[in-house]
């Protein structure tokens, strides 16, 4: 699957990928989007990092494509 594509598809189904300023990926939005991306997300957290880092500058926080977090959204980092 590739990581663009993989973005798009957890967004349609409520989660958004981000960057924090650390560089460390954050997975939010409505916890059964989360816990069904979560396993998916570990095995390309690599290849999610360097897509996102690849729209967003060093240092900023930035977020999936047409980013919304919404009441009662969650928010997770993602460890290996």
């Amino acid at each position: 699957m590739k990581t663009f594509d993989l973005i798009m598809q957890a967004k349609k189904n409520g989660a958004t990928f981000s960057l924090t300023p650390s560089g460390r990926l954050r997975l939010t939005g409505d916890q059964l989007a989360i816990d069904r991306y979560l396993p998916i997300v570990r095995q390309y957290q690599v290849e999610l990092i360097a897509e996102l880092s690849r729209e967003c500058p060093s240092g900023s926080i930035c977020a999936s494509p047409a980013s919304d977090q919404g009441e009662g959204d969650t928010s997770m980092a993602v460890q290996s």
